[in-house]
C-alpha cells in the first residue's frame, strides 16, 4: 500500500473552553516536515494544543502517527517548520504495545520506575516505591508488581505503561495506539 504523508494543515485546534490565562500552549507545531529516505511522512503539520485539551489523531497505517508522537517528544528531528513546547514541559509517552520487547528481564514494578527522572541512587528511594505503588493501584494493577512483564495479559501490559508514564507526573501524556 502506497504511503500518504500525515497533513495536518488548516486542521481545527480542540481547545480547553476555559481561559488558559495567556499561558503558552503545551505544544505548538508549525510548518512541521519530515521525510524518511526522501520519502515524505508529515508534511505542513500545523498543531496546537493547551493545557486540558484531549486530542486523537487518526489515519490510515504508515500515515506518521507514531512519527509525529516522536518528533513531540523529541526522539525524531524534523526536516522543515519548528514545535516549541512549554518551558520545563512534562511529557509522558505509552508506546505501541507491538514496539516493546516483552522478552526483556524487568518485573512490572522495574519496568514502572525506569520512567524515574532524578537518578541520583541506582535504588529507588522509599517516596518513588510509594509513588509506584500508588499508580499501580490507581490502574488496577496492584498485587503485579513483582511479576514479569512478559507473564501479564495485553491489556495489563499496556496499563503498565500508562503507569510508567504517570509516574512522571506529565503535563502532557502521548498515547500511541
Amino acid at each position: 500500500a502506497p504511503r500518504h504523508p500525515l497533513r495536518y494543515s488548516g486542521l481545527p485546534t480542540v481547545s480547553n473552553p476555559t481561559d488558559n490565562g495567556g499561558e503558552q500552549p503545551l505544544v505548538q507545531i508549525q510548518g512541521l516536515g519530515l521525510s524518511h529516505d526522501r520519502q515524505p511522512i508529515l508534511e505542513d503539520v500545523n498543531l496546537t494544543v493547551e493545557a486540558g485539551d484531549l486530542l486523537g489523531i487518526v489515519g490510515p497505517s504508515g500515515a506518521g502517527k507514531t512519527t509525529l508522537l516522536r518528533t513531540i517528544t523529541g526522539t525524531l528531528r524534523p526536516d522543515q517548520g519548528s514545535i516549541a513546547l512549554r518551558g520545563a514541559l512534562q511529557i509522558g509517552y505509552v508506546p505501541q504495545v507491538e514496539s516493546v520487547n516483552w522478552n526483556f528481564p524487568v518485573t512490572v514494578r522495574q519496568c514502572i520506575l525506569m520512567a524515574r527522572t532524578s537518578r541520583r541512587f541506582a535504588w529507588p528511594t522509599n517516596a518513588e516505591k510509594a509513588a509506584v505503588s500508588e499508580v499501580l493501584a490507581r490502574l488496577g494493577l496492584d498485587g503485579l508488581a513483582d511479576r514479569h512483564i512478559r507473564d501479564l495479559s495485553g491489556g495489563q501490559q499496556q496499563r503498565v505503561f500508562i503507569a510508567r508514564a504517570l509516574l512522571r507526573s506529565p503535563d502532557l501524556l502521548l498515547l500511541d495506539e
